[in-house]
Order: structure tokens, then sequence, then C-alpha cells
């Protein structure tokens, strides 16, 4: 598991790429629960002992993250709507996988798609 603050560098950029592309993110379930500053005030470790992750909600002064970043400005949606048919539905539609970030950062292909992308917006 990421750190806390690896955790949420890594959803705030995914948000900023979705809000840079007029796009939404799926907030993740899969934060560190340990990482929470009530994991064990909580008893976090009792209660969520078999799930395998938690969502970004479950850290200190997160719901400002979703006030802002999902209702008024509409870049990203509740984890759970990964769960419903119709996300899966088009989970399984999709056909192509994407090439690993590191990968595209040393070929240069993800400034090029970044570029490609604006010349058509």
């Amino acid at each position: 598991g990421l750190s806390l603050k690896e955790d949420f560098e890594h959803l705030m950029a995914a948000i900023e790429v979705a809000a840079y592309f007029r796009r939404r993110v799926v907030l993740p379930d899969t934060m560190n629960c340990a990482n929470s500053p009530a994991f064990e005030v909580w008893r976090m470790n009792e209660s969520l002992r078999d799930e395998p992750g938690c969502t970004y909600d479950y850290f200190a002064h997160a719901n400002g993250l979703y006030e802002v970043y999902s209702r008024v400005k509409p870049f990203s949606v509740e984890a759970g709507l990964k769960r419903t048919e119709q996300f899966q539905a088009l989970r399984r539609l999709q056909s192509r996988t994407l090439p690993a970030l590191s990968d595209l950062r040393n070929s240069g292909a993800l400034r090029e798609e970044i570029l490609s992308l604006q010349e058509r917006t």
C-alpha cells in the first residue's frame, strides 16, 4: 500500500487530468485503510478486516474534496458507481489495454496524445 500522502497525490493527479480533459474520475475504494488517523480509535482494524481498501472519505476532512470535485465541479463520481450494471457493461466493451504511464513518459507518447486531444477540442 501507498502512504496517505501518495494515495492523495495519485487521487488529485487523476482529478486534475479528468478536469483538464473534461472527464470524470471514479473515486477509488482501494486506499490503505490503516493510513486513516482514526484507524484504531474507530476500531476500523476490526470492522474493515475483510475489506480490500477504503474510499477516500475514511480520511479526515476529505468531505471537502467531494463537495468541490463532485458537486461544484463535476470531475469525480462516487466509488460505488463501478458496481452498477451500466458501468460493468462499459468495462466489458473496453477492448484495449492502456500502456503503463512510465512507458508513455519515456516514449513521449503521452505528450503526443495530450497534444492530439487538444487539437480536437
